[in-house]
């Protein structure tokens, strides 16, 4: 369909709003039904069909380089998270897979807590479970929730710290509760740093909530914040050190990384944004409103939005709790503003509201695509594997998504973002001071060849390496010609989507190569 569309079709639901409501104008419990199946089949084929992610292959490599040393400074939490998922014997494929299958849970746990948190604020039952479906739709398509990043375990965390605060089980004490809460809220700030801000948010607004909390309550929510900040202290304390934490997740980005200062990062959907703005000012507004929960909501959805905002590199995977919010606010606005039976406008109003918030990006470009030219996935599996089975053991020089994530790494250039942005020079000899040794020796079992050339600017590492300043062009012909002496030069032999490079691969020649990869002319081993 054509960009617009998508959503053309979500607002030509207006005109039959029958397919919403019955005929005496009470909701159709069966549009929430359809929502949640359409939703799950979307969230299943974005989880089978969508490539190896570099940020998915970077946070697995992450974490395993950390495991045995190669790097520090991490948030541990955002290590800890994924070092199950490397502790079985099983390659890196089926890292990658048990990632997705984990990752598809906690988006599908977010959005089944919709329901939840909205009943409790009143809202209609069939606008309830419609909320979830529709989170759920967002949460897929626009929020990246197959693919494995600490955002998406955070968003779930928060999610469900804030269920516990609102809606807690009903066999549940207020004491264990809040206790559990603030343990989930903090452990998912331990996650992501994007959250840190909304641990004083929450509990402000907790506090604001309660008048007069008790002695109790307090030191339930101080058990839950210490607890959650004991695994991060304790890794810190044990195998690094907080002034290596400050500077990789704060010194670092500031100083030299592509940290724009000021401009948004993003641009916000418009249809949740509308939605969420809308929603926030009425539970603000409304004087009616007497009950907390909706006034909440609104307060999280509005720090949400600043955190996107002001925070750097929140791009839409970081939205998870914002989308959640929105369409929360939205069912809460829809059940508190139109009542049941609802007269034909608001029917109209209804219908067209559904279509734009779930119809139109279930129908959206990214789900066609996957449908009609998905991406080469088990190619590009295949390769990783491939790469761990080459390494075999030994350190490599690959960048993400085509490393093989359980390897010694012989420079600090996993992170694909690291190889192409990082321009200053003067910083990347220093980030790398071993990167001539290790071109100049054998010291790497693979090296990467090409990666990310569009996006990079590099044609290959040789130049990355005179580009930086590590060797001066006459330097970069003399190593050529070691390369070639100690490696072979291979093309993998399927199909690879292009932005990462052409998937070749210097080799070390007493390597054993097999026909998954194709044997290139030594010749072209040149800068």
């Amino acid at each position: 369909m054509a960009d617009h569309g998508p959503l053309i079709a979500g607002l030509l639901l207006a005109l039959v709003p029958r397919l919403v409501f019955h005929g005496h104008g009470e909701r159709r419990k069966s549009v929430a039904a359809l929502t949640w199946i359409a939703a799950a089949a979307v969230l299943l084929l974005r989880a089978v069909r969508t490539a190896p992610n570099d940020d998915e292959v970077f946070y697995l490599a992450q974490s395993w380089a950390t495991r045995i040393g190669d790097t520090a400074g991490d948030l541990p939490m955002r290590s800890l998270i994924f070092r199950p998922l490397l502790l079985p014997p099983w390659p890196p494929s089926a890292a990658l897979v048990a990632g997705r299958a984990v990752t598809v849970i906690a988006t599908l746990f977010s959005a089944l807590l919709v329901p939840r948190l909205v009943r409790r604020a009143g809202v209609h039952p069939a606008d309830a479970a419609l909320a979830g479906a529709l989170t759920l739709v967002w949460l897929a398509n626009a929020a990246d929730g197959v693919v494995i990043r600490p955002e998406v375990f955070a968003n779930a965390g928060i999610m469900l710290a804030i269920t516990l605060l609102i809606a807690p089980p009903a066999r549940w004490r207020a004491g264990p509760a809040t206790g559990a809460a603030f343990l989930a809220l903090t452990l998912a700030a331990s996650i992501s740093h994007r959250r840190l801000a909304l641990v004083p948010v929450v509990l402000g607004v907790w506090l604001w909530s309660l008048r007069r909390p008790a002695r109790a309550e307090l030191a339930w929510a101080a058990g839950g914040i210490t607890a959650g900040l004991l695994p991060s202290f304790l890794y810190v304390a044990w195998a690094d050190s907080f002034a290596s934490v400050w500077y990789w997740n704060w010194t670092f980005v500031m100083r030299h990384s592509w940290a724009r200062r000021g401009g948004l990062w993003l641009r916000f959907p418009v249809a949740p944004l509308l939605v969420g703005a809308v929603g926030t000012a009425a539970a603000l507004l409304d004087r009616r409103e007497r009950g907390p929960v909706a006034p909440m909501m609104a307060v999280f959805w509005l720090a949400s939005t600043a955190l996107a905002i002001f925070v750097p590199f929140t791009l839409p995977y970081a939205l998870g709790l914002w989308f959640s919010l929105s369409v929360a606010l939205g069912a809460w606005l829809a059940s508190r503003f139109l009542p049941s039976p609802a007269s034909p406008a608001g029917q109209r109003v209804y219908a067209a509201a559904v279509g734009v918030l779930g119809l139109t990006p279930l129908l959206g470009r990214g789900v066609v695509r996957l449908v009609r030219s998905p991406p080469p996935v088990r190619s590009e599996l295949a390769l990783i594997d491939w790469l761990h089975e080459s390494a075999d053991g030994g350190k490599v020089a690959c960048v993400a998504p085509y490393h093989p994530i359980k390897a010694a790494n012989a420079w600090r250039l996993w992170n694909a973002w690291w190889y192409c942005y990082l321009r200053d020079p003067a910083f990347n000899r220093e980030l790398n001071p071993g990167l001539a040794d290790m071109l100049r020796s054998d010291g790497a079992r693979i090296i990467e060849w090409d990666p990310w050339p569009e996006a990079s600017g590099y044609r290959n590492v040789l130049a990355y390496a005179v580009a930086n300043g590590f060797l001066s062009r006459r330097e970069a012909q003399a190593v050529s010609l070691g390369l070639r002496k100690d490696y072979r030069l291979v093309r993998w032999n399927g199909p690879l989507p292009p932005r990462f490079g052409g998937g070749r691969f210097l080799v070390l020649r007493n390597r054993l190569l097999d026909a998954r990869v194709v044997v290139l002319p030594d010749e072209r081993i040149a800068p």
